[in-house]
């Protein structure tokens, strides 16, 4: 089996009323997506998205005329794409659709160590005030999810454990974490991330609403900072979700930074992130180029299923129109 052609679909779904991502500065009045097809010469094609792949068309040669199966090749050059500044991992999602259609296998199982059901967070995007982030808990509550994800601006603190603290009382059983966003940041946010000092402080504030985690709390790189922020931290520290290298992250685990290492997405963890904060960030606005959303079950898992591959089917309509020209 041979790569016959990439083609990159580039969409664009208008946000009305925009929605204010707690970690941009700007709202965000449109959600940009990028769909990778990748087409055999046996009339297989692999999907995959995740990221603009923005710079990659000159790559393409790279890939053509080779094995979609042969992964670790095929990861290997990714990694010399990678260097050069694009961000090109939906080609591998789609390399690994391919790989589990061939084999009749949902790409999960091909993966290993994952289980056919997982427990799913819900997680925010917004910040919000405290009566609205209830609304949205019992909302979270009422379809199943068993833990809530909420976003804190470190410079809003009060408004952001007010938050938390709400919650916990409307749902006193229900697992909370708390995401800082100190990780990264978007271009042109030259804000510095927390210090230790700070970081240490806030957690020792959302120890005593008994949250479960707390996200990010200082920049990603930071491996020394946040190992010894762990050291002497009363509650989990989580992060690594922004890593771009096998390198960085093994960084991050020889430095023993983190009690949540979040880039293992095929089983490590308690639970899977599921983005959902109604009405502003909806699964139907989130999967708007699939036929039908991914969805959590009554009891808050998400199932594998037994489609080969990824499982997904394109809204071929959605597509069309919310092309990019």
């Amino acid at each position: 089996m041979k790569i016959t052609r990439i083609t990159l679909v580039r969409l664009s779904l208008p946000l009305t009323p925009p929605f204010p991502a707690a970690w941009d500065p700007e709202p965000r009045r449109h959600f940009p997506a990028t769909v990778v097809l990748v087409d055999t010469d046996e009339g297989v094609r692999g999907v995959g998205s995740g990221d603009s792949m923005d710079g990659f068309d000159g790559y393409t040669g790279l890939f053509i005329g080779t094995d979609p199966l042969a992964l670790a090749r095929q990861v290997r050059a990714l990694e010399t794409v990678a260097f050069h500044g694009c961000r090109p991992w939906p080609l591998e999602a789609a390399l690994w659709d391919i790989a589990g259609q061939v084999t009749g296998q949902p790409v999960a199982r091909l993966l290993g160590g994952f289980t056919d059901r997982l427990p799913a967070y819900a997680s925010t995007g917004a910040l919000a005030e405290p009566p609205a982030r209830v609304e949205m808990a019992l909302a979270a509550a009422e379809m199943g999810f068993q833990a809530m994800k909420i976003r804190i601006d470190p410079a809003r603190l009060g408004d952001g454990l007010a938050c938390l603290a709400a919650v916990r009382e409307a749902l006193p059983g229900l697992t909370l974490m708390a995401d800082l966003n100190q990780g990264w940041r978007m271009p042109g946010d030259t804000r510095p991330p927390l210090d230790r000092a700070a970081a240490r402080g806030i957690a020792v504030r959302l120890a005593e609403l008994d949250v479960y985690w707390m996200e990010e709390p200082l920049s990603g790189t930071d491996a020394g900072g946040l190992a010894a922020l762990r050291s002497d931290c009363p509650v989990r520290v989580a992060g690594g979700e922004m890593a771009r290298s096998y390198a960085e992250l093994t960084a991050l685990v020889e430095a023993d930074a983190l009690d949540v290492y979040q880039p293992a997405g095929v089983g490590g963890g308690p639970y899977l992130e599921y983005p959902f904060d109604p009405p502003g960030w909806t699964p139907a606005r989130r999967d708007f180029m699939l036929a039908e959303p991914v969805a959590v079950s009554p009891d808050g898992y998400l199932t594998v299923g037994d489609r080969p591959g990824l499982g997904i089917v394109l809204d071929e309509e959605a597509l069309r129109r919310h092309l990019v020209s």
